[in-house]
Parts: structure tokens; C-alpha cells; sequence
């Protein structure tokens, strides 16, 4: 059964492109911050 397996790596590609959206989106705010302040 493969089934497991395969839940597996779309779990896991979900949670890599999630942690990348939150990177990204964390960065866009911490610039908006330094651009406010300079």
C-alpha cells in the first residue's frame, strides 16, 4: 500500500510551502517595519 506513504509527502510539501508563505510573509512585514522607522 502506498497510500501512507504518499500522505506522507503531500503532508509534508504542505507544511514546507505553509512555513515558506509564513517566512516570507513574516519578512514582508519586518521590512515594512525598518522602512517605516528609517
Amino acid at each position: 500500500m502506498e497510500f501512507p506513504s504518499v500522505l506522507t509527502v503531500v503532508t509534508t510539501e504542505l507544511l514546507i510551502a505553509g512555513g515558506r508563505w509564513l517566512i516570507g510573509a513574516t519578512m514582508a512585514a519586518l521590512r515594512a517595519e525598518v522602512k517605516g522607522v528609517c
